[in-house]
């Protein structure tokens, strides 16, 4: 495994970065899991622990704020609300696994992959964006490696709670801006979208 502190150089840690995310208020099931294994992954010194607040599911990069103009930001919020007749969207979470970098769980959910292709193909109708090479595979970081280990070191201590799963239904959408903080990503709401006729678009002031 890698050190995830080998971040995208035109990254810097004041630039914010738009990001589509589902995030997880109010998700009890979620928190149960976390508060089950933070102690075996905080015994683990090479992986950093997300704060469970800062636990969120990336579903697709935007673009540098500083680059999205007001009416790409109209048109990209018009596209998402085409597909808010998704949700709530219903994830099995689990079991927990490794990435290059980070100590994730994997998500299924085929609604969730479904709206992920709406929202980029939405996305590319109002910018110029190339597809992810390396395509789309849903998790939630749990922790992120702070220096290049071997994967039996950080699933080793894990080894009793790998098999750990949660359902959980998530009933909106955020647009968040996100910036880099110490050891994991932060951000705040832009915009939160919900099903059409249970709320209207919200604007975070």
């Amino acid at each position: 495994m890698l050190a995830h502190r080998n971040w995208r150089t035109d990254w810097t840690a004041e630039r914010t970065c738009l990001y589509w995310y589902l995030t997880f208020e109010d998700q009890p099931g979620l928190l149960s899991l976390f508060q089950d294994v933070e102690d075996d992954l905080r015994r683990v010194a090479s992986i950093d622990v997300v704060p469970p607040s800062w636990l969120h599911l990336t579903l697709l990069e935007v673009g540098f704020a500083d680059e999205v103009q007001p009416s790409e930001m109209d048109d990209l919020v018009t596209a998402a609300r085409s597909v808010t007749g998704l949700l709530p969207l219903d994830l099995e979470l689990g079991p927990i696994t490794t990435m290059t970098d980070a100590v994730v769980l994997q998500v299924a959910s085929e609604q969730l992959v479904a709206l992920q292709g709406l929202l980029a193909e939405g996305l590319r109708s109002s910018r110029a964006v190339e597809p992810d090479p390396d395509g789309f595979w849903p998790h939630v970081s749990l922790a992120y490696t702070n220096s290049d280990c071997l994967r039996e070191e950080v699933m080793g201590p894990l080894s009793d709670a790998t098999e750990r799963t949660t359902s959980l239904s998530v009933p909106r959408l955020t647009l968040a801006a996100v910036t880099r903080a110490q050891d994991h990503y932060r951000w705040r709401e832009v915009t939160a979208l919900t099903l059409p006729e249970e709320s209207e678009l919200g604007i975070a002031t």
